[in-house]
Order: structure tokens, then C-alpha cells, then sequence
């Protein structure tokens, strides 16, 4: 019995170290991380490799330090196109494969696509009362970050990798506009998309006519706001689908889900 008493308390007595042990160990780890942590050598670690990597100069805007998992968020831009803000994660020293990935040829894709994206929307929908939004993605932003070596151009970039694009696109409209011809310029839009490997995912919301008095009212009153029109206005909407891959193949896919079947 007395061997069993024995047992027990070695076993509360450890357990109550480790209970204790756990959360100082990584109080220490977090006290010695934040001690060692330098924002002055991160930035300068930054702005050198993005230097090096892309040859013009960049400025650091802010640094937002991860205590615990060692990285760093920080926010940059090119010091002579300050509001094209992007990011860069900054992997510090506790890390087995110290690294820096940015997000700048994302932000320069994005600004070399949105000329082509627009003009393929315009030779289709020039005629039709359609709004477009749109928002060019990558299919590995920071996971796999398969793309972090790239600096070539956008239409290079298709070319060598045309597995990392996709853009979804929103398509507003009033419920007086002709169904037919807008299937066939969606169609046909997403043809000469998908011809440049870039696979788009279409939104399509039709408005009540009643609220507006017409379709460029329609537009303006989108403009208005940054983001979220169709969420604001849903109690609008008369209909509303989402078509992508094969769907955005065929007129007969497309036609049902503008009359919302």
C-alpha cells in the first residue's frame, strides 16, 4: 500500500512540474524571441532583398512582429508609387529555412492584367448595359509560394505558368437587359479568357429595374461604394447565379442562369 502512495505522488508531483514547467519554458522562449527580435535588422534585411531582387528601391511602411512563431508581416511599397502598398513575410532565425517571400509581382500582374481583362470585356460588352468587377487571383498565394522567383511580365508569366492565374468577375445588371445577347457575351468573354489561361468564375447579379431609374444609375451607385454593392442591395436583386468551368461553356448554362433557373 505504501508503494502505492508512493506511485501516486511521483506521478502528481510530476505532472504538477510539467504543468508548471510548460507554460515558463515558453514564457522564456517568447521573452528571448522578443529580446532578440530587431525591427531595424528586419527592414534593412527586407529592403535589401527586394532591392536586389526587382532593382529599384522600396520603403518599409510597417512591421507587424508574430511573437511565438517568429515572422514578421510587413508592409512595403516602391518609394516612387507609394499607394502600391503589397506584402512581405519575413521568416526570422527560428525557422529551419530562413526566408523572405513578397507579394509585389501579384500587385504588378495585377496592374499589367487589369488593360487586357478590360479590353476583352468591352469588345463584347460595349453595347450592353453591364457592370463589371473583377479581381485577379493566384492560386498559391503563400502556401506553396511557387511563384516567389518570378519577375517576368504578365504575359510572360501566362506563358511559363499559366497554372497560377484566376479572376473572379461580377456582372451587374438591370432586369430589362436582353438575356440572349448577354449569354452569348459572357460566353464568348470567357472563351478568349480561358485562351490565355486565365479560368474565370462569373457572378451574375440582376437588379430590379423599379429601384433605378435606369443602368447608369445602376453604375453610379455602384461606384459609390468600394466593395459589397450586391450584399447592400440584395433585397434588389431579382436574380442572382454563379457559373464556372463547364458551365460557362454552354449558352443553354448560361441563359438559365440569368432567367434564374
Amino acid at each position: 500500500m505504501k508503494n502505492l502512495f508512493l506511485i501516486v505522488g511521483l506521478l502528481a508531483c510530476t505532472m504538477l512540474i510539467l504543468s508548471v514547467s510548460g507554460p515558463v519554458i515558453l514564457g522564456l522562449s517568447h521573452l528571448y524571441q522578443s529580446i532578440t527580435f530587431s525591427e531595424s535588422k528586419v527592414e534593412k534585411e527586407v529592403l535589401n532583398y527586394l532591392e536586389k531582387k526587382y532593382g529599384r528601391e522600396f520603403i518599409v511602411h510597417s512591421i507587424d512582429y508574430k511573437l511565438g512563431i517568429d515572422r514578421s508581416s510587413i508592409n512595403v511599397s516602391p518609394t516612387d508609387e507609394l499607394t502600391d502598398k503589397f506584402k512581405v513575410v519575413y521568416f526570422g532565425d527560428n525557422y529551419r529555412d530562413k526566408e523572405i517571400r513578397d507579394d509585389y509581382m501579384s500587385l504588378t500582374w495585377k496592374k499589367e492584367a487589369d488593360p487586357l481583362i478590360r479590353s476583352i470585356f468591352n469588345k463584347y460588352f460595349s453595347t450592353l448595359d453591364v457592370h463589371m468587377e473583377y479581381n485577379l487571383l493566384l492560386t498559391d498565394i503563400w502556401l506553396e509560394n511557387t511563384y516567389n522567383d518570378l519577375t517576368l511580365s504578365f504575359p510572360q508569366t501566362l506563358k511559363i505558368r499559366p497554372d497560377i492565374f484566376f479572376t473572379t468577375v461580377k456582372l451587374h445588371m438591370l432586369n430589362n437587359t436582353n438575356e440572349a445577347q448577354i449569354s452569348d457575351a459572357v460566353l464568348l468573354f470567357t472563351k478568349e479568357l480561358q485562351q490565355l489561361s486565365i479560368n474565370p468564375e462569373i457572378s451574375i447579379y440582376i437588379y430590379d429595374e423599379y429601384y433605378f431609374e435606369n443602368y447608369s444609375t445602376l453604375q453610379s451607385e455602384i461606384q459609390k461604394v468600394e466593395s459589397g454593392f450586391s450584399i447592400l442591395h440584395s433585397d434588389k436583386i431579382v436574380t442572382k447565379c454563379y457559373l464556372r468551368d463547364d458551365e460557362l461553356k454552354s449558352t443553354k448554362n448560361i441563359l438559365a442562369c440569368l432567367k434564374g433557373e
